[in-house]
């Protein structure tokens, strides 16, 4: 008998600031790379240590409160081409999540499980018996969109 775990979905930002350019630093006060991750789904990648399977969204730059709307608008063309060069997934460690969970939660937002409607659905165009726990389309769509922000 095999026990269905059911996906939980979180996103969390990731300071990213410290690996900017001196000029991108100095015009923000953060800069977040935006991930989502199931908190029920854990791998392993060269460790002993479990992972958690992060899937990229975005960056998310806050600009220093008296930046003129031509610096904020070059700032987000400047990181929004960077961004392009980031990985679709990234991995990162259970602990080091959990860490963070408990000293910022103000940096995670909760999304839940995915619609099992929408599951099924991908399940089915896919011609899987069990949705593959990719990242949910419409936690994707949300972001790209606007509708899920924070």
């Amino acid at each position: 008998m095999t026990t269905e775990i059911k996906s939980d979905w979180w996103i969390v930002k990731v300071d990213g600031r410290s690996h900017w350019s001196d000029d991108v630093q100095r015009q923000t006060v953060a800069v977040y790379d935006v991930y989502a991750f199931d908190a029920n789904l854990r791998v392993h990648i060269c460790s002993l240590t479990p992972s958690y399977e992060l899937h990229y969204l975005g960056t998310d730059a806050d600009p220093v409160a008296d930046l003129s709307d031509d610096a904020r608008e070059h700032l987000y063309d400047v990181v929004l081409d960077a961004s392009a060069d980031n990985s679709p997934v990234d991995y990162m460690d259970v602990s080091t999540i959990e860490r963070m969970r408990r000293t910022r939660s103000d940096l995670f937002r909760h999304v839940g499980p995915p619609d099992p409607d929408s599951c099924e659905e991908a399940a089915r165009r896919l011609g899987a018996d069990v949705y593959d726990r990719d990242l949910p389309e419409e936690i994707l769509d949300g972001w790209n969109t606007g509708a899920l922000v924070f």
